[in-house]
């Protein structure tokens, strides 16, 4: 009897094992993207942003008091300008996310690569402006659309011809 449970046992973990493992290897349709760079590849193609592979954008809060306008709009550095209206001291970093408007949802863009930013705090006191330029290279070339920047709840928009 004990030989029989034991068996018994044995043979439910077996299948168990085998339908776990069978069930972990990706689906019928190809497999879902696992780097950043199999989410870039997917995301665009020869037809342009595929909104399938694309996270829509959170909504953002901009800072009551803070301008951000944009100086120039080039294939590799973003130019803009933060002015601080307020009358409280205003922090910010180097942390952006680039997306791009399909419809009228904003989503944002994946890197070609895994992208890492420097933790460094730049302050504007009550009046102050200051240039600060973001790099975009880590998207490669975008195709026709309408872009922005997005940066500590705010935002500047550019369309690529």
């Amino acid at each position: 009897m004990k030989k029989t449970i034991l068996i018994t046992s044995l043979v439910l973990c077996a299948v168990f094992i085998v339908g776990f493992v069978l069930g972990c290897g990706g689906d019928d349709e190809g497999d879902v993207p696992e780097t950043v760079a199999d989410v870039r590849d997917a995301a665009l193609d020869s037809e342009g942003w595929n909104v399938e592979y694309l996270s829509p954008s959170v909504d953002l809060a901009a800072p009551e008091g803070i301008e951000m306008v944009l100086d120039s709009w080039g294939s590799d550095i973003v130019t803009t300008t933060f002015a601080n209206n307020s009358a409280a001291e205003w922090t910010f970093g180097e942390y952006f996310v680039l997306q791009v408007l399909i419809g009228d949802i904003w989503y944002d863009i994946p890197p070609l690569e895994d992208v890492a930013f420097i933790d460094i705090a730049y302050t504007l006191q009550p009046g102050d402006v200051r240039e600060h330029e973001y790099d975009i290279t880590a998207y490669g070339d975008l195709p026709a659309g309408t872009y922005r920047i997005t940066a500590f709840g705010l935002y500047v928009e550019h369309t690529l011809p």
